[in-house]
């Protein structure tokens, strides 16, 4: 699976990096979703941004800024659906 993420170099500068990450098993309760077409959102601009405002540090303590994926709207076609989906 590839993925974008947003990662800090040695050089301490962050960078866009297109890489491979591990397919994740689902639960009982979670879907997969092969994702086709993917979107930057606010969230992922105030993460990153380098003055840091009350929303950025909300985003940064919930969802954490090291290594995660861009894009948090997707469209997509469902890979397989865990025994407890409806």
């Amino acid at each position: 699976m590839k993925s974008v993420h947003y990662l800090k170099t040695s050089t301490k500068k962050y960078c866009l990096e297109y890489c491979s990450t591990p397919v994740p098993k689902i639960k009982s309760n979670e879907i997969l979703v092969r994702i086709r077409c993917s979107s930057l959102n606010i969230n992922d601009y105030e993460r990153y941004k380098p003055q840091k405002t009350i929303l950025a540090r909300l985003i940064n303590l919930f969802q954490g800024r090291e290594s995660h994926p861009l894009g948090g709207e997707f469209s997509g076609i469902v890979e397989s659906v865990g025994i407890s989906v409806n």
